[in-house]
């Protein structure tokens, strides 16, 4: 009661700085991820071979759904949006997920594994039925594609295929120094 208050509705001084904080946070963790979500797509449109464009902007655009549908939970918000934010949270985990492992395996084996297929199902189906029937035990399914993921950079990094680095064909390759 002893707040100051501002000039205008009567509303506490210190709520008015943490809502402007939060837009602040909403706007710079939502635009950043989504304009280079663009970027690395219209990178992609531009040189199709570096698949790596397309996953990474796919994951930075869903990282910008994420912020947006956990950030507009704070505060009073209707069912409607409340249930609408949820499950738009829930496919964007999902697209975390399965774009930052894609990234991943692009940049760092080649050609893409197969395995990509079965993480790629799995993070479809775990996305749509979690997103679908919020239960408990979705958690855990998570944990163990999480676990799964793990193991699989992990044989990648200590004795998977790698690839090698990615020269560009177009410019001419020098291997001589000029000589005077």
């Amino acid at each position: 009661m002893l707040e100051e208050t501002e000039a205008r509705g009567g509303i506490p001084a210190s709520q008015t700085a943490r809502q402007r904080l939060n837009l602040v946070f909403r706007s710079v963790f939502t635009v950043l991820p989504a304009f280079l979500g663009l970027l690395h797509l219209a990178l992609f449109s531009l040189y199709p071979k570096a698949r790596e464009n397309l996953f990474y902007g796919l994951w930075m655009l869903a990282f910008a759904l994420a912020v947006v549908t956990d950030l507009s939970l704070v505060g009073q918000v209707s069912d409607t949006w409340q249930f609408v934010a949820v499950r738009l949270g829930r496919v964007a985990f999902g697209g975390l997920i399965l774009f930052i492992v894609c990234t991943y395996l692009a940049v760092r084996t080649k050609p893409f594994p197969h395995s990509a297929v079965a993480f790629a199902v799995g993070a479809v189906s775990l996305t749509a039925a979690s997103a679908a029937w919020p239960v408990r035990l979705w958690p855990w399914l998570w944990y163990l594609y999480l676990l799964a993921v793990t193991y699989e950079v992990l044989r990648i990094e200590i004795r998977g295929p790698k690839s090698p680095p990615r020269r560009d064909h177009r410019a001419p390759r020098r291997e001589w120094a000029f000589r005077w």
